[in-house]
């Protein structure tokens, strides 16, 4: 927000706060499993050790990430409608700047684990330099940027400066914390979901180009609803490893009854 009222004015950094804001609450959700689990990821290192640790934490880490696979490009494809209704057409972006936006806060759930799990062991290695390298790369990015690609430009910079400064930095402490055995964390927590990327992403196409939502709100919330049905499907069966899946259909289940 203070790169973008600096350098392309109040006006944008309005644009900003009002157009970003579904993607922002969503984050805020698809990121509870991770702040509600990290204190038992200390207990378990600290009663059954590193490798019951980590194997939680890899199904959670896979969990977190299948979900923003999920909803985020459901999110990207009907956030124009979204803004349409609720702002009556007085506030949009581009369509790329949707699709970046939902790249970077796909990064931002998918992420967290990693870096937020930094210092479980006490330790923090170069981890304790990277916030500040990344705020550093992301200003740096946005000045060289924003004139000729303007709110893109910006997307662009949250993107590299997350995997360059997020990403890698967690890879080598993590790995330099629990040895080889991250990388084999890491195939099947970030990896393995991808497998059912390309259904997720054409259910987001299918609405965005067979159920326009512009028309109010009962034809927005209809293919919202359709859409992120179908794409949890997906990554359900596909996206997770059978353990996960069936420890959150019996929990899903027990809720049901439950209620």
């Amino acid at each position: 927000m203070l790169l973008i009222s600096r350098w392309m004015g109040l006006d944008a950094a309005a644009v900003w706060s009002v157009a970003n804001k579904s993607y922002f609450i969503l984050r805020q959700v698809l990121g509870r499993p991770f702040q509600y689990g990290v204190s038992m990821m200390a207990d378990l290192l600290s009663n059954k050790g590193e490798k019951a640790m980590l194997s939680r934490w890899m199904q959670m880490s896979q969990l977190m990430t299948a979900a923003a696979l999920a909803l985020y490009p459901i999110c990207a494809a009907m956030n124009q409608d979204f803004l349409t209704i609720w702002t009556h057409g007085t506030i949009g972006w581009s369509r790329w700047d949707d699709v970046a936006c939902g790249i970077y806060y796909f990064l931002l759930v998918s992420l967290f684990p990693w870096y937020g799990i930094v210092g479980i062991n006490k330790k923090f290695g170069i981890t304790r330099y990277t916030s500040l390298m990344e705020g550093i790369l992301l200003a740096l990015m946005c000045w060289l940027l924003h004139a000729r690609l303007g709110m893109t430009g910006v997307l662009l910079s949250l993107i590299i400066s997350k995997i360059v400064m997020g990403l890698l930095p967690s890879l080598y402490y993590l790995h330099d914390a629990f040895g080889n055995e991250i990388w084999k964390v890491f195939q099947g927590a970030l990896i393995r979901p991808f497998v059912a990327a390309p259904l997720c992403i054409a259910s987001a196409l299918a609405v965005f180009y067979l159920a326009p939502a512009a028309n109010g709100w009962g034809t927005f919330l209809l293919s919202l609803v359709a859409g992120s049905v179908v794409s949890v499907c997906c990554v359900i069966f596909l996206g997770i490893s059978r353990e996960v899946c069936n420890e959150f259909l019996a929990r899903c289940s027990g809720i049901v009854n439950r209620a």
